[in-house]
């Protein structure tokens, strides 16, 4: 049997519209690619050619918005570096705060 389907809640939609409109962006900026539906760039962190994800640097939940100007592109390893390690590099706003 099929599990139920998860509702999106208002962020959860928004944000998917908002990734949209960043990724379209981001290829017209030049900064990214879209491979076969996979965002492709060079990681701002690592500076390597790999599979990207929008990070934001103020956390929504900290009242960070989806805006260009809060989203680094990221590769998966350095988006988990900067949650789980405490961004280590200091590249999330909260670190600039103190």
């Amino acid at each position: 049997e099929p599990k139920p389907i998860k509702k999106i809640g208002k962020k959860g939609k928004e944000w998917i519209e908002d990734r949209a409109k960043l990724i379209k962006e981001a290829v017209i900026d030049g900064r990214i690619e879209l491979i076969d539906k996979v965002v492709v760039g060079v990681c701002e962190d690592c500076k390597k050619r790999k599979p990207l994800d929008p990070d934001h640097r103020l956390k929504r939940s900290q009242g960070g918005s989806n805006d260009k100007s809060n989203i680094d592109w990221v590769c998966r390893k350095c988006h988990d570096d900067r949650d789980n390690l405490g961004d280590p590099l200091g590249k999330k706003e909260h670190n600039h705060e103190k």
